[in-house]
């Protein structure tokens, strides 16, 4: 990519569960080198309705059109919250969750038999889930044949990397890439649809 001038668009990152907006600090300075206009939202994590709407109430702030990133279960709150917003240009999913609409990130998780060493996610008795004590050794929280899966449903672009689940700390320059590619196409495209582009683990 070439260095921008003035951004053709505002990248908005969204984190994981068990995560916060600084989870992106190793790939925000890299995009911004580059010219473009970075902001990581804070969602509450509360439910993904209450995380959607925080989502659209920090996108109505972003001037010009918008690349929404989502890494993990961040991908479903972009899922939610950049349909039918006229300046979401691409969504981005980052080793990220794509429901269907009607779809829950649990059937998602569920759809493939969990990698031995994934972390148990327990609910307690308000329905919050929590994760018992977690030892990465190349975590695989979503199936690889899961992010194919929805990958190929939403027509997405797929760039597989041989990395853990959250490769915005293990790869960065990775993920800038991807999103970098995502900023390009809507800066060359201008199409009015959202282009999705997928990073998978």
């Amino acid at each position: 990519m070439t260095q921008l001038n003035s951004p053709v668009a505002t990248v908005v990152l969204v984190h994981a569960a068990w995560a916060d907006a600084s989870s992106w600090n190793k790939v925000i300075p890299s995009l911004q080198r580059k010219g473009l206009e970075v902001v990581a939202a804070q969602i509450p994590l509360t439910s993904l309705s209450d995380d959607a709407a925080t989502l659209r109430r920090f996108l109505k702030r972003v001037s010009g059109p918008v690349v929404l990133v989502g890494h993990s279960y961040g991908g479903a709150v972009i899922t939610a919250a950049g349909s039918g917003d006229p300046n979401v240009k691409a969504l981005v999913y980052i080793a990220a969750m794509a429901p269907d609409k009607g779809e829950t990130v649990h059937e998602l998780l569920h759809r493939a038999a969990p990698h031995p060493s994934a972390p148990a996610l327990v609910p307690d008795e308000d329905g919050f889930l929590w994760m018992s004590a977690m030892v990465a050794e190349r975590d695989r929280m979503i199936a690889p044949e899961t992010q194919r899966f929805m990958a190929d449903r939403i027509g997405g672009r797929v760039y597989a990397m041989e990395v853990d689940h959250t490769p915005l700390a293990s790869a960065p320059d990775g993920v800038v890439a991807i999103i970098t590619e995502a900023v390009d196409a809507v800066a060359h495209d201008g199409r009015s649809d959202a282009r999705r582009i997928n990073g998978c683990a």
